[in-house]
Order: structure tokens, then sequence, then C-alpha cells
């Protein structure tokens, strides 16, 4: 079967995945925040910087990604490690990372010195890393808890976000966005977990 889908006779409506890829949108640069109880919100955030990578190469255009992870300090695998590893191996002059904060679940009442402390960090890196306008994707994973959790100053960070510079796609990941956020997203994902006939979630 052809790749390609054309639209269907006398309905001017076309079949398949639309995405910001040679639209204004994408010129634009937009806000997208993945949060919800289900799985797959850094991941869906790495599929953003695969396209981003293969579009810049495509194209010969400048691209460069930032990773900035909070609340996943060393000491504690996650499920995007490799994915991470093996984009950084194949074009490390196209991926900056950095992780803050600490690898274990805590609560807001049980957040520490230390915690505020890395989520500032973070966030010192990130105002730093938008300002610059150096990035074509900057991915804040985990931001959302950190806000949900405190951390940060929410009015700081909106701020920032909706001062971001045009052309740069900001990602903002994990459970519990803030509703200021949400409000300011131009793309709003929820990942839920889905509870399959046989009790698995799909």
């Amino acid at each position: 079967m052809s790749s390609t889908q054309t639209p269907q006779r006398g309905t001017g409506r076309g079949i398949g995945i639309r995405t910001a890829a040679g639209s204004d949108e994408r010129a634009h640069g937009q806000l997208h925040v993945y949060d919800g109880d289900g799985k797959g919100k850094s991941q869906a955030a790495l599929g953003v910087v695969l396209r981003t990578i293969g579009l810049g190469i495509c194209e010969e255009k400048r691209t460069r990604v930032l990773l900035l992870r909070f609340l996943k300090g060393p000491g504690r695998a996650y499920d995007e490690d490799a994915a991470i590893e093996a984009l950084q191996q194949g074009f490390p002059h196209l991926i900056d990372q950095v992780r803050t904060g600490r690898g274990d679940f805590f609560s807001a009442e049980e957040a520490t010195r230390f915690d505020r402390q890395e989520a500032q960090r973070g966030w010192d890196i990130a105002k730093g890393a938008i300002a610059s306008d150096l990035y074509s994707v900057v991915v804040l994973d985990e931001l959302n808890p950190v806000l949900d959790l405190g951390l940060l100053d929410i009015e700081d960070v909106a701020r920032t976000l909706a001062a971001k510079p045009d052309g740069m796609e900001v990602i903002c990941t994990g459970r519990g966005a803030p509703r200021q956020l949400v409000q300011l997203a131009d793309l709003h994902s929820e990942m839920r977990a889905h509870q399959g006939p046989g009790g698995l979630e799909g």
C-alpha cells in the first residue's frame, strides 16, 4: 500500500496526520504541554526531537535541541535513557542534555531545600537557553510536576514561555500541568491509561 493518501473524491478532506512541518505553525514555533496519568509523555517529546533533527538535516537548516530533564537525577534509569543516548551518539553536535533533581519520588510535603535548588538550577538553564535563541527545540521534561510541587514560581515560568522566540518549539511534560501553562499552550495533549479487556493498560 502506498504511504501517500489522496483526498477522497468529493469530500475535499485528506487522510493522515497533520503536523506543523512546512506550515506557519512550524515557522512560528509552538508550546506543547503533554500531561495526564498515562505513559508516553517523555517519549512523545522525543518524537518531536527526532522529527526536528530529521527536518534540519533534510532542509540543511540549523537545528539544535536541549533536553532538560527535571526530577531525573543520577542513580535511576528511565525508559527513554537508551533512546536519548543513541540520539546523542548519532548527533552529538545537535543535542544537549541536562539532568536535575533526585531520582526518587517525593510529595510536596517531603520537598527539601535541595529539591528547590535543583529545580531552580534547571529553570535557570532553561531560561538562558530560551533567551539565547540557539535552540530549535527545548524539552522541559517533568516541568509540570515541578510546578505542581511548588518548586518554581509559575508566574515566572509562564512569562518566560509566553515570550519565547518565534520558531522555537518548547515542550513541557509530566503530570499535573497547571492551568496557566495549559492556557498558554498551542498544543495540549493528555495521556490517559486505558484498561484493556484483559486488565492490561493499552
